[in-house]
């Protein structure tokens, strides 16, 4: 029988055979990492239909030993990560092919999927310390990968803001540890009900701060835009896309999961965070020129949206807010993809240097203006139907104030992407050749397209998972129920 865990053993053994195969395949080698993610998804994809707790035990028995464990949240997650992950891989096949070091980039690109799946999977906080610090070290070195001056300062601020993130998190997990004595998530979560300690309280602190540095969150985000403006292309789509998948997850579990039982409010925390995320997000992302800042600073301000969905704590928010987070990473994943082809064609990640592009570019145009499109929220797109639940959510909840801002802020999303929008059409100039009609560039764009139409069009394709995920996070009875 198939393991789940082997969806991230495929991965970290493809890391390490990497360079090997690069050296003995070196022409053959752009198509390893493809195939390992690929078949990393496969396995992912093919529990698809299973009904409840997925559990492997590496090594003793809970809460002892180490262990695998999904349920319908990090399920949603998995499937996710390792769905961009493939299409994100197959891009960089073609969009990579000329690169000197494409071995390294292979190798890194694997080690940074791994420790994104191994967060979201992992049963225990000392192993999501671990992946979650594979996961950062790998992008560090991914974002520094064309050694320039810009990149090499982006690096910089970089791993200096990201150390204190993975800081933060491993002194959150020795405070856990120093109170319930263990490091497993659901025995710490039974635990904490016959616990009362303010250092509990710090540790979520430490855990809020140190993830949502990765999570873009506002005034943690400063890292972000000129990562993923100097970073390659098909890195800066998994950054945008798996690193947020990945600080979410642990983010939600944490307070969900472990902290359940503990009188903490924290919904006007979160709607706090989530507000100011939103507005300053919007606001940085119309001072913008060069057209991966703005979709980095587009992506920080939708962040916004699910925390603030996930803060009304009712089934409906929670529903609408991974719904909403469906939508953010596979458009921040396709707006990048589109992006890098941009840029490679016109020479320039300048806005105003672009015109014309629709006759020149054409996927790539579809693809911006269906990711735009998306992250908007307007028809026939899926991100309506997920930001009309959650304004229905919040109007529900009674929080009208801060629903109405979202409103808000959905106007100002429209503003700041007509730039890019605008820049498509206008006169036709002479660009350096793309061609768009490679398999490895049209399947990945043309897929995340159809993704975002198809759901918009019936989103009730992806509720059975929305609806196990939410309810997974709300009601952790099976999660915590394997160590009963």
């Amino acid at each position: 029988m198939k393991r789940v865990i082997n969806a991230l053993f495929a991965l970290l053994f493809g890391a390490f055979i990497s360079p090997l195969v690069g050296f003995v395949f070196p022409k053959g080698s752009r198509h390893f990492t493809p195939l390992v993610t690929f078949v990393s998804f496969a396995i992912v994809l093919s529990y698809f239909n299973s009904p409840g707790l997925i559990t492997n035990v590496l090594w003793k028995a809970p809460p002892i030993g180490i262990f695998i464990e999904v349920d319908g949240f990090n399920y949603l997650m998995l499937l996710l990560a390792t769905g961009l992950g493939f299409l994100t891989a197959l891009f960089a096949s073609e969009y990579m092919r000329e690169s000197p070091r494409l071995t390294h980039y292979n190798t890194l690109y694997l080690l940074m999927l791994t420790g994104i799946v191994g967060v979201i999977i992992t049963g225990d906080l000392f192993n999501l310390y671990v992946f979650f610090e594979i996961a950062s070290i790998s992008s560090y070195a991914l974002v520094a990968y064309h050694a320039s001056k810009g990149a090499l300062r982006a690096t910089t601020r970089y791993l200096i803001v990201g150390s204190l993130g993975t800081t933060l998190v491993f002194l959150g997990i020795i405070l856990v540890y120093s109170v319930t004595g263990s490091l497993n998530m659901a025995d710490i979560a039974i635990k904490m009900s016959s616990i009362d300690s303010p250092l509990l309280y710090v540790a979520l602190a430490f855990f809020f701060i140190g993830f949502g540095i990765k999570a873009d969150l506002v005034p943690f985000h400063a890292w972000k835009p000129g990562a993923l403006s100097l970073a390659p292309s098909p890195a800066a789509s998994l950054f945008a896309g798996g690193s947020v998948v990945m600080s979410l997850y642990a983010i939600f579990r944490i307070f969900f999961t472990i902290f359940l039982y503990r009188p903490f409010y924290f919904t006007y925390i979160f709607q706090f965070f989530a507000v100011f995320t939103m507005l300053v997000g919007a606001f940085l992302a119309f001072r913008q020129d060069d057209m991966k800042k703005l979709i980095a600073f587009s992506g920080i301000s939708q962040v916004g949206y699910v925390f603030l969905a996930v803060s009304f704590s009712t089934p409906a928010g929670l529903f609408a807010g991974l719904f909403q987070m469906v939508n953010l990473v596979v458009s921040e994943v396709l707006l990048f993809l589109c992006a890098g082809l941009v840029a490679r064609h016109v020479g320039s990640k300048k806005m105003d240097s672009m015109s014309g592009l629709f006759t020149t570019l054409p996927l790539a145009s579809v693809g911006i203006l269906v990711g735009a499109g998306n992250i908007i929220g307007i028809p026939p797109f899926s991100g309506f139907a997920s930001k009309i639940l959650l304004y229905q959510a919040g109007f529900d909840s009674g929080f009208l104030v801060v629903t109405l801002i979202s409103l808000v802020v959905s106007a100002m999303t429209l503003g700041y992407f007509l730039k890019p929008i605008f820049s498509l059409s206008g006169e036709r100039r002479q660009y350096e050749a793309v061609d768009e009609r490679k398999p490895q560039i049209f399947i990945p764009l043309a897929s995340l397209v159809v993704l975002c139409l198809l759901l918009g069009f019936f989103p009730q394709l992806i509720y059975p998972l929305l609806n196990r995920a939410s309810l997974a996070l709300m009601d952790p009875t099976a999660y915590l129920g394997v160590l009963r």
